[in-house]
């Protein structure tokens, strides 16, 4: 469990869960509730209710100073991970195949089809409790090739679009997850993944004014967790970049300190945080794989 500094009472023992980030200051829960009786009276702040990344979302297990496994934007211990896994991969749908297995054993000549929908269905849910979503994803396409199943398409778009996410093809993605959208169950997270597909997309096609709305719109969806920050802030570093306005940068260096104030010691975080801050001083905008190969060790303000 993480513990945060209260700017307003002083207190160092305030459990990050019970702590409130307001404009950049951190407050325990009691401060801010004496500070703003009603969420009218915060209304013209930016207010994040804080998430420790060592406190199961769902059960409330305290895994030390070790970060959980995020989904989504929810911490998660290991028996909540998997009870997870077992809604991302429908009871339904195993029923469904273990009906035409049985079927199977009577007429298995005809229903050849079914059978290795059947086992690609199995080895696609084996893939993905090990993050593999490319190899998933062939599978569950070929099950669903098998059997014209669409259910089994949906899912195929799915862990296709985690897959090109993973391979940092998020305009790939995009397409994917457009097609799962309002198809899947909440758990899925697709509008959030579509969204963060989008992001990347225009980063990539150098729309940075659509990168910045939409990270904008993240932001004041989801409110200011470190990877919203950090999008924010890289979007406004890139309009800077190109456009020489110093309101952007002014933007960008405050979501930075939103964002360092948040994260602790993960070095992905950080060097994102360090990729925009050589993009907000050289104006020099580099794809992450080409800022990681010229900087290795991470880029250091010499001026």
């Amino acid at each position: 469990m993480h513990h945060v500094y209260c700017a307003t009472c002083k207190s160092d023992s305030i459990h990050q869960n019970d702590s409130v980030l307001v404009d950049g200051e951190v407050m325990c829960v009691g401060c801010f509730e004496q500070r703003f009786p009603t969420r009218e009276d915060a209304r013209n702040f930016n207010v994040e209710f804080r998430v420790d990344d060592t406190i199961c979302a769902t059960c409330g297990h305290d895994n030390g100073q070790d970060a959980l496994r995020m989904l989504g934007r929810k911490p998660l211990c290991e028996p909540c991970h998997l009870a997870v896994q077992e809604r991302v991969n429908p009871k339904w749908l195993k029923l469904f195949f273990a009906g035409l297995l049985a079927c199977i054993l009577f007429t298995l000549g005809a229903n050849w089809p079914y059978f290795i929908a059947y086992n690609e269905f199995n080895k696609g849910v084996d893939f993905v409790n090990t993050d593999d979503f490319e190899s998933a994803a062939k599978s569950f396409e070929t099950a669903a090739i098998s059997t014209n199943n669409g259910d089994l398409r949906v899912l195929t778009s799915y862990y296709r679009g985690l897959s090109y996410m993973q391979r940092g093809n998020p305009a790939f993605a995009v397409a994917e997850f457009e097609f799962c959208q309002d198809k899947l169950p909440k758990d899925y997270d697709v509008d959030a993944l579509l969204l963060d597909a989008q992001i990347g997309a225009s980063f990539d096609e150098e729309q940075y004014d659509r990168m910045l709305e939409l990270s904008v719109k993240n932001y004041e969806m989801n409110g200011a967790s470190i990877r919203a920050c950090s999008q924010v802030a890289s979007a406004h570093a890139c309009m800077y970049a190109i456009t020489g306005d110093a309101s952007h940068k002014q933007q960008s260096v405050r979501h930075l300190e939103i964002a360092r104030a948040l994260i602790d010691d993960d070095e992905l975080y950080h060097s994102m945080l360090n990729h925009v801050e050589y993009r907000l001083s050289t104006r020099e905008i580099l794809t992450r794989e080409a800022f990681t190969k010229r900087f290795p060790n991470g880029w250091a303000n010499t001026q």
